[in-house]
């Protein structure tokens, strides 16, 4: 059953199915959700690539966060609508000109951090591997502890490339301006699994050749941002592409999901 949002917290986002109070169900272009704050750009929490025909019949529902909307959570979408890495951005544009000033040397402690972190997920990885060779499924806490890393690299990523302005929290679980949503272990095919590196490897050079257009982005954002104080929306919106095909191929890598990274450039 879906949730009842407010009027006001409704608009045209993408094809869902919402109820009617009698009972009938009436079609809209779009939802976006606002968290109490002024949204800009794209919203990216979406029910799927393509129209969905009946949410019912697929027992897909929109639901918000554990945190809910009215503390600053996000609604998430439960069942397998979309990508399984989904991008969720709420961030307001606005930068601080201090901490843009100094952004890279504010980011050292999460440098290391993260590369600690990333030891022990390398070894998570492997024992993912075998776990899912196996039963075709990683086990939940395996999933568990490498989303949360995942979730880690984006805040930080965002955070470095100026495509959010507040300090990022170190544990990967916190919400942040620009976030993702994984969705639950999934089961994977044995053959996809034992050749996942090999068959990442597109992806993954893929997403290192973005990293050059996103140092070149940064480069002149940081300009703009000192000057204005705000990040100007094409510039996130393009940094939070990049960032989100970075995080889904990585889930990709990391066993996370068996979806193949989405060049979708509609960010959903």
């Amino acid at each position: 059953m879906l949730p009842v949002f407010r009027e006001d917290e409704l608009s045209v986002a993408d094809d869902v199915e919402l109820p009617r109070a009698a009972g009938a169900k009436r079609r809209v272009e779009a939802i976006r959700v606002q968290l109490g704050r002024e949204t800009r750009g794209p919203f990216v929490v979406s029910a799927s690539d393509r129209a969905v025909e009946d949410l019912d019949a697929h027992g897909v529902s929109v639901q918000p966060g554990s945190d809910g909307a009215a503390s600053g959570g996000r609604p998430r979408l439960a069942g397998e609508m979309g990508h399984p890495i989904k991008l969720v951005v709420t961030d307001d544009l606005r930068r601080s000109r201090l901490t843009v000033f100094f952004r890279l040397l504010l980011a050292i402690p999460h440098f290391i951090w993260m590369y600690l972190w990333g030891i022990a997920a390398a070894i998570v990885i492997i024992i993912a591997w075998f776990a899912a060779l196996f039963t075709k499924r990683v086990p939940g806490g395996l999933h568990n502890f490498l989303a949360g890393y995942l979730r880690y690299q984006v805040h930080v990523l965002a955070y470095v490339t100026l495509g959010a302005n507040p300090y990022p929290a170190f544990n990967g679980s916190s919400d942040y301006p620009i976030d993702i949503v994984v969705a639950p272990p999934e089961e994977q095919g044995r053959l996809g699994v034992f050749f996942r590196t090999l068959l990442a490897l597109p992806a993954l050079f893929l997403s290192g050749a973005m990293n050059g257009l996103v140092e070149i982005v940064v480069f002149f954002a940081w300009f703009v941002c000192l000057a204005l104080g705000k990040m100007p929306e094409g510039m996130r919106n393009l940094l939070a592409f990049t960032i989100r095909y970075h995080a889904q191929t990585q889930a990709y890598y990391s066993l996370l999901t068996s979806r193949y990274p989405s060049l979708n450039v509609g960010l959903e």
